[in-house]
């Protein structure tokens, strides 16, 4: 690195940090210390949630057509709700120590999408929640800056989610049921799946489903109806849906502004909040203050012929308000999916069937994986003959010798045959289609549904290193405190406060492995305080080839992983393992837990380097 910046240099058997004080450039202030806490959502919290917005009519067409454009917000359906409990996040509060920058919008990044247009189709929800808000939180988490001119590769498919969450036909659809599809099968890009507005049943390609894994929701939130927290949460980098009726638009006055008397009563529209200006005014009602809104009407749509107006707070804060607002976050902001379950139907059952997949025993399983979608409930289809599902969630009991998967499809009107199912491992990167390791055919194939297939796959060998074990050494500065917490690598960890670099520790890895590759990996869980946690976590590695670049690790992300670091080559040599600093720019703390070393092969030249989605800071910049 520059002189102003951090450098690892081990020397001697001890390690020295050297840290400047440069600012990561590009970090808004409330980045560093806004703290949002939510809790998963009871039972009485749903009941009470269905009974402010009512049930989904299963012979209803909620797509109405407003001046030729379609709308399509349909409630949630009683599966819908029940699938909430626990899994939706209710968010507590949003604050900041420091005051908000009094307008702010999101629209301006290079990230946002493009203005899309969903036609007279029935998927307004999949435009807010799937295009805009999971798009803009996804691509911004990969860098597309060429999202904002309409570039398809960088652009969510709303036709992915929606045709799976729309009951069969193009009766609708509700935010977070685009969201549970996006959270657990992941999304294709427009590249793989462009938008058809008279395609609302099409499920997709075999391209489209290996498209879809890396981008994946982590958590769905939902808001309460007050403006500061919605202001927060957009100024965090969060596009926020939200419903209403259409038909308001008719309201406009002589600006681009809705006040509260331009609000009409019913739900049939879904919007997503962009930004706000404290000072925007609607000249009609004289009230200052505003929301950024954009719709999926096309680019020409609106007052200002772009896309895009105003609603200002108090006409948000109306009666009107169903109180639906959600967001959500990144499951891969420092991972990438490891293991991939594939498999291919023919006959292709219905998409009443359930499907599940599973590690460990069918009759006692360690864990299993549902993907959420709703294709069927209107009219029948069937599902596509080639199909996958994110696994990664087993990738830590794989490498626990947990080496047995399953695949269970259910009952259906139409029932059918799994010709072929495989698990495939992705060591340094996803490339659809291209595995480090591919299981065997599962030897149970081809059986009829409904039935479940099973194979074994057996794992690398692997190296677990934890913060409780004597290679876990202090080499600098004081100790770090201990926690005992039940997602914590073996129960505890270690954690320290924000520092100088002065005080690092790590995981000798020395003789403890054979010679060889190795992919490295670090613990990372979530936790009541993880909005606290360094957003920026400093790890290095020293191999055989020297000391790598920085890898930053976010650790503030409600999620349990083993977050990959890179390929490295050791060789009995000394001094050689993983290290983690105290220093870091955003969050109060840092944690130790647990490192992994996955044995890839003997003697493989490898160049060390992070992950795709984990930050590096190289020798040449800060």
């Amino acid at each position: 690195m520059r002189a102003d910046a951090a450098k690892w240099v081990f020397f001697c058997g001890l390690i020295s940090l050297l840290v400047g004080l440069s600012v990561v450039s590009g970090i808004r202030a409330t980045d560093r210390e806004v703290t949002v806490t939510s809790h998963p959502a009871t039972q009485s919290e749903i009941d009470e949630l269905k009974s402010r917005l009512g049930v989904r009519d299963p012979n209803r067409n909620y797509n109405e057509i407003i001046d030729g454009h379609g709308t399509g917000l349909a409630l949630p359906t009683e599966e819908e709700y029940a699938q909430m409990v626990g899994s939706l996040r209710i968010v507590d509060q949003a604050s900041s120590p420091e005051p908000l920058a009094a307008s702010f919008d999101l629209s301006t990044d290079s990230c946002f999408p493009a203005v899309g247009n969903q036609g007279a189709q029935g998927s307004c929800a999949a435009w807010a929640a799937t295009y805009y808000a999971s798009g803009y939180v996804i691509g911004k988490n990969y860098n597309w800056t060429l999202a904002h001119i309409g570039y398809i590769d960088q652009l969510l498919s709303p036709a992915w989610t929606y045709n799976k969450c729309n009951g069969g036909a193009d009766y609708g659809s509700w935010m977070d049921a685009n969201m549970y599809v996006t959270q657990t099968v992941g999304c294709s890009r427009m590249r793989q799946m462009m938008y058809n507005m008279r395609d609302p049943v099409s499920w997709g390609t075999e391209a489209a489903w290996r498209d879809a894994p890396p981008y994946r929701a982590n958590n769905i939130y939902s808001l309460p109806l007050s403006i500061s927290t919605l202001k927060t949460i957009v100024a965090l980098g969060n596009p926020v849906t939200f419903a209403f009726d259409a038909s308001s638009y008719g309201n406009f006055g002589s600006d681009d502004v809705l006040g509260s008397g331009a609000m009409l009563p019913n739900v049939n529209h879904a919007n997503t909040i962009v930004g706000y200006d404290d000072s925007k005014r609607d000249a009609e009602t004289g009230e200052v203050g505003a929301f950024k809104i954009v719709n999926s009407w096309g680019y020409s749509w609106g007052p200002d012929n772009n896309g895009y107006y105003w609603m200002t707070y108090q006409a948000f804060l109306g009666s009107w308000n169903p109180r639906a607002l959600n967001y959500i976050d990144c499951r891969y902001v420092n991972n990438h999916p490891q293991l991939i379950g594939v498999w291919r139907l023919d006959p292709q059952p219905d998409r009443s069937a359930s499907v599940k997949l599973g590690i460990g025993p069918h009759s006692s399983p360690l864990a299993t994986r549902v993907p959420r979608w709703n294709g069927s409930s209107n009219v029948m289809h069937q599902f596509p003959g080639f199909m996958c599902l994110d696994i990664t969630e087993f990738f830590g009991m794989w490498m626990s010798q947990a080496n047995d998967f399953y695949l269970d499809i259910g009952d259906a009107t139409n029932d059918g045959t799994i010709t072929s199912f495989k698990v495939e491992y992705y060591e340094d990167g996803y490339v659809p289609g291209n595995p480090t390791i591919i299981s065997s055919e599962s030897p149970d194939t081809p059986r009829n549904t409904p039935g479940y297939v099973a194979l074994s796959f057996t794992n690398p060998s692997s190296t677990l290193i934890d913060d409780a074990d004597q290679s876990f050494v202090i080499y600098q500065g004081i100790p770090w405190r201990t926690l005992s917490y039940p997602d914590a690598y073996a129960g505890s960890a270690h954690y320290i406060g924000k520092g100088t670099g002065g005080n690092t520790v790590g995981w000798r890895v020395d003789s403890l492995v054979t010679p060889g590759t190795y992919g490295v990996y670090t613990w990372k869980f979530s936790n009541p305080y993880s909005s606290w946690l360094a957003k920026d976590a400093h790890f290095v590695v020293k191999d055989r080839n020297g000391l790598s670049s920085w890898i930053v690790v976010d650790q503030s992300t409600l999620l349990d992983e083993w977050v990959y670091l890179g390929n490295f080559q050791f060789d009995h040599s000394s001094m050689q393992g993983v290290g983690v600093s105290d220093y870091f720019t955003m969050g109060r703390y840092v944690l130790a837990d647990a490192v992994m070393l996955v044995h890839i092969a003997d003697g493989m030249v490898s160049t060390p380097r992070p992950s795709s989605t984990a930050r590096a800071i190289d020798s040449g910049s800060p």
